[in-house]
């Protein structure tokens, strides 16, 4: 009996061992590959809001997070990933390797979105608008992890959106502005192992992005 209560404490500390290392802070996201092992893993909280104006007018806010029951991710198991807002855009991020002015892989990230999806017929454009960040987030080696927990916000804005009617490209006269919050985020885009992520490259400050 005696061997019987120790084995359970063990089996109960594993437990909690396990616990702890597959615990996800947000809504975990995983890439998985053609025999279905995980590749890359996103473990994130985020809030982004779409918005139509037409002059100081607003005609419609989308808001989506990470919850939304549509929401999902793709990756090319390398160097991309993307999270999707219900086939209306998508938040993309590229990983490549920058040498100067030293070696480091670097994050690049973006916004998407075709406003036809987004807003309906207040916005019928089906251009993709897309968004890049000036700034680049270091996240290490390509088999570590990158880690922020402190709120990351981007502020997008395109004032003079054109669209094709009849082959020929024409102002609309709607601004499209879109803000993404990023409460927390965990991401390792390849090199995944056992569904851990790797080693962990925080963030030292949040990137901010107000073009």
């Amino acid at each position: 009996m005696g061997h019987f209560k120790r084995s359970s404490v063990v089996l109960g500390f594993l437990g909690v061992i396990v616990l702890l290392l597959t615990r996800s802070e947000g809504r975990l996201f995983k890439v998985l590959n053609k025999d279905n092992t995980v590749c890359g893993m996103m473990d994130v909280n985020f809030t982004v809001t779409f918005t139509a104006l037409q002059g100081s007018k607003k005609l419609k806010t989308v808001t989506y997070n990470q919850d939304f029951y549509r929401n999902y991710i793709t990756g090319d198991c390398n160097r991309n990933m993307a999270v999707h807002f219900d086939n209306t855009g998508s938040w993309n991020l590229h990983v490549h390797f920058k040498v100067v002015p030293d070696p480091k892989y670097m994050l690049t990230r973006s916004v998407s979105f075709v406003p036809g999806l987004v807003f309906g017929k207040l916005a019928p454009s089906n251009k993709t608008e897309n968004f890049v960040n000036a700034d680049d987030a270091k996240i290490g080696p390509v088999d570590c992890s990158y880690k922020c927990t402190v709120d990351d916000k981007s502020y997008y804005k395109r004032e003079n959106s054109t669209d094709s009617n009849n082959g020929k490209s024409q102002t609309t006269g709607i601004i499209y502005t879109v803000f993404l919050d990023v409460q927390y985020i965990q991401v390792q885009v390849s090199h995944v192992h056992r569904e851990r992520f790797g080693p962990t490259v925080a963030c030292s400050s949040a990137l901010h992005y107000y073009p």
